[in-house]
């Protein structure tokens, strides 16, 4: 069974992947396109994440402001039963990019997160039957529930009751180039309201981003390692260290419209939950719009290719870019 999910999921992949060829052989231009969306899975949320960049820098004195609305469906069951995470969250993530020269740039992100019970259960059940995918254990879950509970290794249990909407983790980020191709990041978020899910420390981060083409590809690439200084939330114990990557190929299918997939990558979010998987994967696809050369529209669509039970099911997401 979980060989035929992989397969499904593997074909649908393929097929995007594809796509994403044929249309790049028709148009590709110099800019480029990445999805920055964080890992939204309801575990995730207690830390910061990495999000994709170019490692272009904005121009000396420029500003960018963007808004990236998301919303997440989550259904983790292991099937063993140690383990179910069935749960929605809503992120507005706010971000601002400032220029301090040619080769210092400032990034300061700041989301607000609502965590709960789930709208798109129904919508996203009658999808998988309609078109007939594996439901993933959807038949044995009511839709529009909360739960977040399971075992550890050491025997005790977890549980967690909804968030609600907070504020969760600001970040502070720098970006500097080393080249016209390559740039690194150096991060640090922080706690407020004493903590977003119990997490009250400080999350220290670095990373690396590449640019490179291959013939007509356009193609941004990272890879980021996360120090947590607060591994202890209620019952969990995180990773002292939480390593990411990315990989997104963009190209415009018009002069104004862009296409771009990508492809993300997490090491393990749990130390102590039993049976928790060690990696996490995503596929983002999704649309630029360009109105102006200050404004321009996001439309993403972010799916877990392969049957692991540490990611987000499905996340839809809609973004707003202004250059100032």
């Amino acid at each position: 069974m979980l060989a035929k999910i992989f397969l499904l999921r593997a074909i649908r992949f393929k097929a995007l992947f594809v796509l994403s060829c044929l249309y790049t052989s028709i148009a590709c231009g110099q800019d480029r396109v990445v999805m920055p969306l964080r890992n939204n899975y309801p575990l995730a949320l207690m830390h910061s994440s990495f999000r994709a960049d170019t490692a272009q820098l904005i121009a000396a004195d420029s500003q960018q402001l963007s808004a990236l609305w998301s919303w997440s469906n989550t259904l983790s069951l292991h099937q063993q039963g140690t383990f179910l995470i069935d749960a929605e969250s809503r992120i507005l993530d706010l971000y601002f990019k400032y220029g301090l020269s040619q080769n210092l740039e400032l990034s300061f992100f700041l989301p607000l997160v609502w965590l709960g019970s789930g709208q798109l259960d129904p919508l996203i059940d009658d999808w998988h039957k309609t078109f007939g995918l594996p439901r993933g254990n959807r038949d044995q879950i009511l839709d529009g529930g909360f739960e977040f509970f399971g075992e550890t290794n050491e025997g005790d249990t977890f549980s967690l009751s909804p968030g609600g909407a907070r504020l969760g983790l600001p970040e502070v980020a720098f970006k500097y180039p080393a080249s016209q191709s390559l740039s690194f990041v150096f991060s640090t978020a922080f706690p407020l309201q004493g903590g977003y899910l119990g997490n009250t420390g400080i999350d220290l981060g670095v990373g690396a981003l590449y640019d490179f083409d291959f013939e007509e590809f356009k193609f941004s690439s990272g890879v980021s390692a996360r120090y947590f200084t607060d591994q202890k939330s209620y019952e969990l114990i995180f990773p002292e260290m939480l390593y990411e990557a990315f990989l997104s190929s963009s190209y415009p299918l018009t002069d104004k419209l862009y296409f771009a997939v990508q492809i993300m990558f997490h090491s393990a979010l749990s130390e102590n939950i039993k049976y928790f998987p060690d990696y996490g994967t995503y596929l983002d696809t999704g649309f630029r719009y360009v109105f102006s050369d200050s404004i321009s529209l996001d439309l993403i669509l972010r799916e877990n290719p392969a049957p692991r039970r540490g990611t987000t099911d499905v996340t839809f997401s809609l973004g707003l870019n202004y250059k100032l």
